[in-house]
């Protein structure tokens, strides 16, 4: 199942950038297909009072882990668990921060390949932490699950997490009493305001593979995982924050007929 955990972890820049080693951001043991978000923020100065300013010019980090959802909030706000305490929306680097402010970001993990992994969290250039995970190998689709689409016989499970501009996040939760064996509808708000259509057919008849075509009506950024749980091969799809959906079909998805 995915999961959005919300943990805050507060990580400290000095304003001469000086990076000291900080405890490990990281991820429970999650399954293959799986999407979580982690909360993060840095400032500069004390890391309780982030009392100094300065200006953040990069943060980055590599598969499978993405930075995402910039954005700037007080420092004595709760700013991951309440939404209210975000004053900008998302933003782009370079951020100037001011004294008492901090950039807030997400740190997503997309599991797209079974083994453990450790990346470098690199701000101005410097390793702030080490972000880790354990990808495990998946097993059957879960019907029940509120966060998963089952399909072809529960081989195939389907995963969305979205993000809006202002950085509020969370799993998609599929639309109920209404998926067959090869579709399915997600919400990302609202259950009576639907977003997303998918669907994975069985092409092996016509080019060997099966297919994955999806709809969205959104232009808020959205990650879709399609995981082949027979053969722990996972398609992965992705559509910026600000982008009108395009339609997803690719008809060379999975070549794991049949």
């Amino acid at each position: 199942m995915s999961r959005n955990h919300g943990l805050l972890t507060a990580l400290l820049l000095t304003a001469v950038l000086a990076l000291p080693a900080s405890a490990q951001l990281g991820f429970p043991n999650v399954e293959l297909g799986e999407i979580d978000s982690e909360c993060v923020s840095v400032c500069f100065g004390n890391v309780a009072t982030c009392d100094q300013g300065g200006t953040i010019n990069q943060v980055a980090i590599e598969p499978p882990f993405h930075v995402r959802g910039l954005r700037l909030a007080d420092a004595d706000d709760d700013f991951c668990a309440n939404q209210a305490g975000i004053t900008n929306r998302v933003l782009r680097l370079p951020v100037t921060l001011a004294a008492g402010q901090v950039l807030v970001f997400d740190v997503d993990m997309v599991a797209d390949q079974i083994g453990s992994f450790s990346q470098p969290l690199i701000v101005n250039g410097g390793e702030v932490t080490d972000v880790d995970v354990n990808i495990l190998a998946p097993g059957p689709c879960a019907p029940a699950a509120t966060d998963s689409l089952c399909m072809d016989n529960n081989r195939f499970a389907v995963r969305s997490f979205w993000r809006t501009d202002f950085g509020t996040r969370g799993n998609s939760t599929k639309v109920p009493d209404v998926a067959s064996d090869d579709s399915g509808l997600f919400y990302f708000f609202n259950e009576n305001n639907w977003e997303m259509l998918v669907k994975v057919l069985d092409g092996c008849g016509v080019n060997g593979h099966f297919w994955v075509f999806n709809a969205a009506a959104t232009n808020v950024e959205y990650w879709l995982t399609v995981t082949d749980t027979q053969t722990d091969e996972v398609q992965t799809y992705f559509n910026p924050l600000g982008q009108r959906a395009v339609a997803i079909q690719d008809l060379d998805a999975f070549a794991t007929c049949p």
